[in-house]
């Protein structure tokens, strides 16, 4: 049993070392303040973000406009067919930006409080 005592004197110091003074209380005012303060500092990283997917969306599109020369026409075997592939792209196309949307949107933010 001797050696389980070190071992509870030995956790006994580590917790000790870890929780807070008897005497703190803890401030909500100034936690709230530290977490919007902390908030605010992440903001210019989403921005960036949505710079940076402008850009590559800008980039995507030019891309896309001259490498269109390059391509063969199209003809497809008959207009139902012609009709049928539009709408499968735009179905993607459509699918494709509602998810991003999605993904994007501020879904599950908790609304703070006004003063």
């Amino acid at each position: 049993m001797k050696e389980n005592d070190g071992n509870n004197k030995w956790i006994d110091d580590r917790l000790a070392a870890r929780l807070p003074d008897q005497e703190w209380q803890p401030d909500a005012d100034q936690g709230l303040a530290r977490f919007r303060e902390r908030s605010d500092a992440k903001r210019p990283n989403r921005r960036r973000w949505v710079w940076i997917g402008a850009a590559a969306l800008a980039t995507s599109l030019a891309l896309a406009a001259a490498l269109s020369w390059v391509v063969p026409t199209y003809e497809p075997s008959s207009t139902l067919a012609a009709i049928l592939g539009d709408l499968a792209v735009t179905v993607v196309a459509a699918a494709l930006v509602a998810l991003a949307w999605w993904r994007l949107g501020d879904r599950g933010r908790v609304a703070s409080p006004t003063p």
